[in-house]
């Protein structure tokens, strides 16, 4: 039985000749082989053994070779243990002066001492050196393979005792059998060498492989940023194929979205070739092409095998392209959304490398393009929405502009008698009201997509309070409430657009007219807490209960149905509150106690750090009170307004001429001499833009815009188009006469909006 960490001494050389050297490395062959280690470790050993031995006998003048087997627990774990050769080669020498420049392979030879070490320990598993300047042992270690069988102690004996019995060889049969080791050794490396290099080889296919995979990676997260980054479908078509043509190295490559069964209309092209389709249109413009598209990727290495016509037709001979490819793109819910066609001037120019890349690129862009679409349809929609909205106001607010003018003109008439004048009051309080309603729809639709404009000033707060209560007390007059005022901030300056501010509050109050009963109380107050002005608004109304109270600041929320269909309205208002006292960097809240226990509503805006002095402004120009002889054209495709507008403005001595559209409007102009034109821009024949345009090729004179389209764009392009005022109906006379007046003092346009 072999006892675990147990070294039991072999055998045992001593060197004194050059002889003995030769004897050792034999004999470190021969045992090597009977403990079971293969050829090429025999020789491995054999080699070490003779370089350690020579140095000894070199440079010490002799030593000793003992041969040991060290057997020990495997670290494995197993039952086996794990056994070792152990070669122990010492001498008497003055030791190894430059010992650790050796191991640090900076040693510089010039005898040969040192590279006997430097080599046995590539050659054995594990070398140690002890050298004294009385002397060296180093001692070499090799492990017992895995094919090898466990040597007992007896087994050992009879290996030891076999080596005994053999006569040593000489010197000359030492040489030969090195020899013969060299040309197996010689032979083997051979072998390896030719191993090696188809392993080269293998590795460098791999490496080229690994490298490609890695470029069509590259590429297809390159497109997938580009996917994600465009949402435009033509702008979106084009950076793909201009990809893919790149990639293909194609001379021209076109790609077409599907419009129909059988239906693909030209979307982009590109490549070296790409100006021979120039003349066929791009986008939704594009050719329109029936063609059946192959279900799969399809290449033909000539392309006189392709089917006559292909997918664009046969291509003029003179573009010479000789080989082309077809990649569809299935749509994520099944069918063809379209496709890539490439044509190349080379034979066989697509490979299936470009197969694969585009392949896995038509996976993409189904997705991209599929959004695209989404997002097209969502932009076009919107688009409608808003074009609508647009339509809606003017179509709402013409008709209420000859009603708001009938009432403006009768108030001004003192023989009514006084319930009549009352009547005016209720007429007048609904149109302005059916006028806030859209115009509620249109400010809410502006600050939804951002294009809501806001002016930049310091505004006095108590000021637009003082406004909104003097514009709500008629309302809350009718229904005798009692409303107060407590303005006791001490700072009460804001960084803002007044107007919108102004429209805040008036909300607010309006609200809180709206839903506290007859008789009840309502309450505004103003204070100042750090940098912060708080405008509170109190009722002691119908109040909010609970679970409503989070929701009254959201669009068309209005407390229920049956808050809805009491009080009517369209639940805007304190959004766009809402809305507005964010643009100007405040919040706005709600408190109730519940149903019937009234409501606080709170507005919180920063105050402004410094109040400023506007700059002087111009004298005034005088204002002429007498419009008497005035000729004015007035177009517009209501009759109502012209009537109205005309029996009013004809009453104070203003000369009126009207058009119903404008051609007819062109022909009086040709006619006859004004001192204004006052236009609606909805005209059936032509828009007001134009219109005004035209007259001032005939005569020179400032003109008003009305009209029910009152977003800042429509402003801006009136102003553009050579109107000097903008008024957004229904418009009211006294704000039309102003107008006017300030027109005529000062002949210029000031592009304003009323």
């Amino acid at each position: 039985m072999t006892v675990p960490n147990a070294k039991l001494r072999l055998f045992s050389l001593s060197i004194g000749f050059e002889q003995d050297v030769v004897t050792a490395r034999q004999q470190a062959r021969q045992l090597a082989g009977s403990l079971g280690f293969p050829q090429q470790l025999q020789i491995r050993i054999a080699t070490a053994v003779s370089e350690i031995a020579r140095n000894a006998y070199q440079y010490a003048g002799g030593g000793r070779v003992d041969f040991s087997v060290v057997s020990e627990p495997s670290p494995s774990g197993s039952r086996r243990l794990r056994q070792t050769l152990l070669i122990e080669v010492s001498d008497r020498g003055n030791g190894i002066a430059q010992l650790e420049e050796i191991l640090a392979g900076s040693y510089h030879s010039e005898t040969g001492m040192g590279i006997g070490i430097v080599g046995t320990r590539r050659l054995m598993d594990r070398v140690d050196i002890e050298s004294t300047r009385h002397g060296t042992t180093i001692r070499m270690s090799k492990v017992f393979p895995p094919t090898a069988q466990e040597l007992l102690p007896k087994d050992l004996q009879a290996i030891v005792d076999d080596l005994s019995s053999r006569s040593p060889k000489g010197a000359f049969e030492e040489v030969r059998v090195q020899n013969r080791e060299l040309l197996e050794m010689m032979a083997e490396a051979h072998l390896r060498e030719e191993e090696l290099s188809r392993m080269n080889q293998e590795l460098s296919e791999t490496n080229t492989g690994v490298l490609a995979l890695y470029d069509e990676l590259e590429t297809l997260n390159r497109i997938s940023l580009m996917l994600a980054s465009k949402l435009d479908l033509v702008p979106l078509a084009q950076s793909l194929i201009d990809v893919t043509t790149g990639l293909t190295d194609a001379d021209l490559g076109v790609f077409l979205l599907g419009e129909g069964p059988g239906q693909w209309r030209l979307y982009a092209v590109s490549g070296r070739s790409a100006g021979a389709l120039s003349d066929l249109g791009l986008g939704p413009d594009g050719k329109l092409i029936w063609s059946e598209i192959p279900a799969s990727i399809t290449r033909y290495a000539d392309i006189s095998d392709m089917p006559s016509g292909g997918i664009l037709g046969e291509l003029p001979d003179s573009l010479g392209m000789l080989s082309c490819m077809s990649v569809p793109v299935q749509q994520p819910e099944g069918g063809h959304m379209g496709m890539f066609h490439f044509w190349s001037k080379s034979k066989s120019a697509f490979s299936e490398r470009s197969e694969r890349i585009l392949g896995s690129v038509a996976a993409q862009a189904s997705i991209g393009l599929e959004k695209a679409r989404l997002f097209s349809s969502v932009t076009a929609a919107s688009d409608a929405k808003d074009q609508f909205l647009a339509i809606l106001s003017h179509e709402l607010r013409t008709p209420l502009t000859p009603v708001l003018a009938l009432i403006s003109s009768l108030h001004a008439n003192d023989s009514l008698p006084p319930y009549l004048r009352e009547k005016l009051v209720v007429i007048d309080r609904n149109v302005r009201l059916q006028a806030r309603l859209i115009d509620d729809l249109l400010d809410f639709n502006r600050v939804i997509k951002g294009k809501l404009h806001l002016d930049s000033d310091i505004v006095d707060v108590h000021a637009l309070v003082t406004n909104v209560v003097e514009i709500c007390h008629p309302d809350a007059d009718a229904k005798e409430q009692q409303l107060t005022v407590q303005l006791d901030a001490e700072r009460s300056h804001v960084n803002g657009d007044s107007a919108r501010l102004q429209q805040t509050l008036w909300n607010i109050l309006k609200n809180a007219i709206k839903f506290t009963p007859v008789g009840g109380n309502i309450n505004i107050a103003t204070l100042v807490e750090g940098e912060t002005l708080r405008i509170v608004i109190t009722d002691d109304g119908v109040g909010i209960e609970a679970d409503v109270i989070r929701e009254i600041f959201n669009a068309f929320e209005q407390g229920g149905k049956q808050v809805a269909v009491e009080f009517g309205g369209l639940g805007l208002g304190l959004a766009i509150a809402r809305k507005f006292a964010e643009l100007h960097g405040g919040t706005i809240s709600a408190y109730s106690a519940g149903k019937m226990q009234g409501t606080t509503v709170t507005v919180e805006l920063p105050i402004a750090l410094s109040k400023s002095f506007s700059a002087p402004t111009a004298p005034t120009p005088e204002i002429p009170a007498d419009l008497t002889g005035t000729r004015i054209l007035i177009v517009d495709d209501h009759a109502d307004t012209l009537e109205v507008f005309t029996m009013i403005l004809e009453s104070m001595g203003i000369v009126v001429s009207t058009a119903l559209d404008g051609k007819q409007a062109l022909e009086i102009a040709r006619q006859k001499s004004f001192d204004l034109l006052v236009s609606d821009l909805g005209l059936p024949d032509m828009t007001g833009y134009e219109l005004v345009g035209r007259i001032h090729e005939i005569q020179k004179l400032p003109a008003i815009a009305q009209s029910g389209y009152g977003m800042p764009s429509d402003i801006e392009k009136s102003r553009d188009a050579g109107f000097s005022a903008h008024l957004i109906k229904p418009v009211a006379i006294p704000t039309l006469i102003e107008t006017i007046r300030n027109i005529l003092a000062t002949g210029l346009p000031n592009g304003g909006a009323d």
